[in-house]
């Protein structure tokens, strides 16, 4: 069974633990609660526990029940979820040796009363070390690995009346919104059950301590046990061999030559092309090596991303669900040779990333105008339709794409990453080439003002006999069949 197609495509049938009930008076609920409840419409399912301000709250249109009048002076609200990823790391060729990763999160808002100790003066940082990531899969020397995982924007960890646990910032930016900074921080799950927890962020200037309510810890924790019993009843009631869930530590003190030894072992997923001096840096297989590819493109990688996130209520039915995708395609082009960025930040994280809190949050239209600002770079494949398929001539067009997250100047690159319906349906598509803009106008009134990568044929043709190779087609008809499990 093609779980790609399935996923992309078709309304999976799944059950949940727990459902909000339809309100008799959806009148009064906060705009999160409407779209977050079935009231016999489509709602999203969010797999955060939440803690928030008041001010946050009205400003996000939140529920009362979210809201905590002793938060920490300039914390705005907290968010805690426990995140698979959609990818395998196995120790041997026996499927049995495989396991699926996860951990727990905990995203941050502040704003700048808590007058957090950044490290640098950088805007933000991108998360490169998910298992999820283009990056996962390259293994490092050891003076790209220092630079890699060199501290991002603060340090973390975790104490509780016991001891002392290691904590990590994923990813970060400043001003994500007017006057709130965003932080995304891994964390050792096993903490939550300890008593008295306690986060201390610290960098250059007096650390800030952040103490959980205890029945925000409680509630945490609950939501944790939820969603890893959620999956050991899989486990127990698969009639193949069950998948395994294992929490990734790695990415809580990650040691190079461990990590690398474990990228060795990874699933090897997506679609990938890349330069000779690409490859012997980061010890990559010889087979995906093109000499095709233009003097300033040392990578692309295309993706079509699950995330462990849904939608639920189609047809008026409260567990008639889809889980969520995204198709990418990421880049590696030598830094500097971009002359067309929009704007001086060195990075801006993703805003699209389905599987992170933010996602939930029903912005007003001044947050949502913010996030719109014109930043990074436009994008579009220039694309050629074959004969005979959907036209009986060639026709020619393009495809738009979105361009808000990179990362300038990252081991001598600069990662950007387009997203968009950009390649499906790539098999009518012949001699496809990728240009950039400055903005969507330059492009609409035929600018000249364009940067161009050409990207060969191979790489099309390989999208389309993976069939879009999603990351771990395994993987994927496990989780569908872990939802079914509940019927």
């Amino acid at each position: 069974m093609d779980s790609a197609k399935i996923v992309a495509s078709v309304l999976l049938v799944c059950s949940v633990l727990v459902y909000a009930e339809p309100s008799k008076d959806t009148a009064e609920q906060s705009l999160y609660e409407r779209r977050h409840s079935f009231n016999g419409s489509v709602f999203k399912k969010d797999n955060n526990v939440w803690l928030v301000s008041p001010a946050f709250a009205k400003r996000m249109s939140m529920p009362a029940a979210f809201v905590s009048q002793t938060m920490p002076v300039g914390i705005e609200a907290l968010a805690i979820r426990y995140q698979r990823y959609f990818t395998q790391i196995c120790s041997s060729d026996d499927p049995s040796s495989c396991y699926t990763p996860a951990n727990c999160y905990l995203d941050i808002y502040a704003n700048p009363q808590a007058k957090l100790p950044w490290l640098d003066d950088g805007h933000a940082h991108v998360d490169m070390d998910s298992p999820d990531s283009s990056w996962f899969y390259l293994r490092f020397k050891q003076d790209d690995f220092q630079r890699v995982f060199a501290p991002r924007g603060l340090h973390v960890f975790w104490q509780t009346s016991q001891q002392q646990f290691p904590g990590r910032v994923v990813e970060y930016e400043k001003q994500f919104f007017p006057q709130l900074d965003f932080i995304s921080t891994v964390f050792d799950c096993s903490l939550l059950q300890q008593t008295s927890a306690q986060l201390t962020i610290s960098g250059v200037g007096q650390a800030l301590h952040i103490k959980l309510d205890p029945l925000y810890q409680q509630q945490a924790v609950q939501h944790i046990q939820q969603s890893q019993r959620q999956l050991a009843l899989y486990n127990t009631s698969s009639e193949t061999t069950p998948e395994v869930f294992q929490e990734a530590m790695f990415r809580l003190s990650p040691e190079r030559e461990a990590l690398n030894t474990l990228k060795s072992k990874v699933r090897w997923s997506y679609t990938w092309v890349y330069s000779r001096a690409f490859a012997a840096r980061f010890l990559l297989p010889k087979e995906w090596i093109s000499d095709d590819l233009n003097s300033a493109l040392q990578a692309a990688v295309y993706r079509k991303q699950y995330y462990d996130n849904r939608s639920c209520g189609y047809f008026k039915q409260m567990d008639k669900c889809y889980f969520a995708n995204l198709e990418k395609i990421d880049f590696f082009v030598n830094e500097g040779t971009n002359k067309l960025w929009r704007s001086t930040e060195n990075s801006m994280i993703n805003k699209g990333q389905l599987s992170v809190s933010h996602y939930q949050l029903e912005r007003n239209l001044a947050d949502r105008a913010y996030w719109e600002r014109p930043v990074g770079i436009d994008a579009h494949i220039n694309i050629f339709f074959k004969k005979g398929l959907i036209f009986k001539t060639e026709k020619h067009g393009v495809i738009p794409l979105g361009s808000k997250y990179f990362q300038k100047n990252i081991l001598d690159y600069d990662f950007i990453v387009a997203s968009g319906l950009i390649v499906t349906g790539l098999n009518q598509f012949y001699d496809s080439e990728l240009f950039f803009y400055k903005n969507i106008e330059d492009w609409k009134s035929k600018n000249n003002q364009e940067w161009r990568l050409s990207i060969p044929d191979d790489f099309w043709e390989r999208i389309k006999s993976d069939g879009a190779n999603s990351p771990q087609k395994d993987v994927v008809d496990d989780v569908m069949k872990l939802f079914k499990s509940f019927d």
